[in-house]
């Protein structure tokens, strides 16, 4: 009987042992910044074909790295101050410099500028001579970076810079009593618009052309306490955002940029806040996700007018779907929600109700919720949840070919690779990423070069990994023939994923050969991994008794 059984498996399977073999791209580990523990790389910026991004190695604090995606141009550009951290929380460009709140240790959290040389880092402007200035909330529009900041006399306020000394100062002080909190900068109609405090009217919006007399606040939307403007997007000619009214709570507002033009766009729940978010353009309609008491959290559009705002579609008949994440790739909408069979996964929308469904359930009969949802190039990016278990993974979606992939490298040992939180960047091919794939590792800095895919070879004088005896009973021998790789790891990977054997080597040469004891071992097909830093490969072997 077990003469048989091998015979059907050489019949049914005869691929698993000449022509398994396939080449995929896994996330790499760029360099290990930090080798006694993590990095945690953030604040991810692309200036003249490198990301510039904050991280922390083994003996400095959270400083100012770059990579240009190699090892060997990964490296701290400057340590600001010797002992302890000098990054902020935000990097943004601005003519062809780095714009960023740090402190080194002397002159408080202040404002620098860095070419990306170490000579070319240093502080640009101490705006709080005899303190911190805090600047932050940074944003460019016409060759000018707009930004809040505290000289010490005036509180947080409205500052601008055209990039030199003598051209940086306060643009106006709005709240002469205090701060004037201003943040959530939107560009519109050539001006900055954004929410701030003027110690009288509360938080409202306020718009600035970059001169003193140019701002102003544009509408008193709900006088004393403010309406706390939030979520702003442009369709078509119009600024759209939510905004709060003692009168209807939380809603959707418009504005032509003139006072007696902003308004509410539609009152759907009497005094119950909708409170709108994800605002995201469309097929010609402005989407976003709205809360009433008739249908719960459900994604509604909008063309501007009351009667042309309504619910989209009511995903879940029994309760809330709880859209969020909306982005557009291949000329369809993709989010993630919630419905009355499945739980929290991948939807999309073409814009109409029948073209609105379930992209892929990823994790069956529990919430993956899809984030930090991304396109880039042909191909969608984000975190879901495969188990409760192992935590949040990356995937892609290719919507052409509707295939969806796991993106976590066969070496993996941890169950968790990302935090909820998820930041990428991408540079040419590469999408850039922090992950905690390995426990001899910590989290680090990643790449992905998006622009390969899988491969399938069939000849055995191709095989990179070779596996004998086939099928194998007591020991199975692998060899690998004409690679000579580094830091590689081999995995061995049962039919369910669990992982039965790992070794990491620092280094395989050319004709590499290992015996492994699977006598053990349970019959049924398993997965032979080999990954490194020059390439992913797998094939397939099968035990019997």
């Amino acid at each position: 009987m077990k003469r048989f059984y091998s015979k059907l498996l050489l019949v049914y399977f005869p691929c698993f042992f000449s022509c398994s073999i396939s080449y995929a791209q896994y996330p790499k580990l760029v360099k290990d910044i930090n080798t006694a523990g993590s990095c945690y790389p953030h604040g991810f910026v692309r200036l003249n074909d490198k990301i510039y991004f904050q991280a922390t190695d083994a003996t400095h604090g959270s400083e100012l790295w770059v990579t240009d995606g190699t090892e060997t141009g990964t490296y701290m550009v400057k340590d600001i101050v010797p002992q302890g951290d000098s990054i902020g929380f935000q990097l943004i460009v601005f003519k062809g410099l780095l714009f960023f709140n740090g402190d080194d240790g002397n002159s408080g959290e202040e404002l620098w500028v860095s070419d990306g040389t170490e000579t070319g880092t240093r502080l640009f402007l101490d705006i709080h001579a005899s303190g911190d200035s805090y600047p932050k909330n940074f944003f460019v529009l016409n060759d000018h970076l707009y930004f809040a900041a505290d000289d010490g006399v005036h509180g947080s306020e409205l500052w601008i810079s055209d990039g030199t000394v003598a051209g940086t100062h306060m643009v106006q002080d709005i709240n002469t009593t205090g701060d004037s909190f201003c943040s959530n900068f939107f560009a519109y109609q050539n001006k900055v618009y954004f929410s701030g405090n003027d110690g009288v009217s509360g938080n409202e919006v306020w718009t600035t052309d970059g001169t003193a007399a140019g701002t102003r606040l544009l509408a008193n939307i709900n006088p004393a306490s403010g309406s706390v403007p939030t979520n702003f997007a442009q369709f078509e000619d119009r600024l759209y955002f939510s905004a709060y009214t003692n009168a209807f709570g939380q809603e959707l507002w418009v504005t032509d940029g003139t006072e007696d033009g902003t308004h509410l766009v539609k009152i759907v729940d009497g005094n119950i806040s909708g409170y709108p978010s994800n605002l995201t353009p469309f097929d010609g309609k402005l989407f976003f996700v709205l809360e009433d008491t008739t249908y719960g959290s459900e994604p509604w559009v909008t063309d501007g007018t009351e009667a042309g705002t309504h619910l989209f579609k009511d995903i879940n008949p029994a309760g809330r779907s709880n859209c969020f994440n909306f982005v557009v790739y291949n000329n369809k909408l993709f989010f993630s929600a919630t419905d009355n069979i499945s739980q929290n996964e991948l939807w999309a929308t073409d814009g109409t109700l029948g073209g609105t469904r379930l992209v892929k359930d990823i994790f069956v009969g529990g919430h993956s919720s899809p984030r930090f949802l991304t396109a880039f190039k042909d191909k969608l990016y984000f975190t879901a949840l495969k188990s409760y278990t192992e935590g949040r993974q990356l995937w892609s979606y290719d919507d052409n070919t509707d295939v969806l992939t796991l993106l976590t490298p066969p070496d993996a040992d941890l169950p968790k690779p990302h935090d909820n939180d998820f930041e990428s960047i991408s540079l040419g091919n590469l999408l850039f990423f922090a992950a905690s794939y390995r426990s001899n590792l910590g989290n680090e800095l990643y790449s992905l070069n998006v622009n390969s895919s899988s491969v399938f070879k069939s000849s055995d004088e191709e095989d990179i990994i070779r596996l004998y005896p086939i099928p194998s009973r007591n020991e199975i021998s692998i060899q690998i023939k004409d690679y000579a790789l580094t830091n590689a790891t081999i995995t061995i990977s049962n039919s369910i994923g669990k992982i039965v054997k790992q070794i990491r080597m620092p280094e395989i040469t050319k004709g590499f050969s290992q015996t492994f004891d699977i006598s053990k071992w349970n019959s049924g097909i398993y997965i032979v991994n080999i990954s490194s830093k020059e390439l992913h490969a797998s094939k397939m072997l099968v035990r019997i008794q």
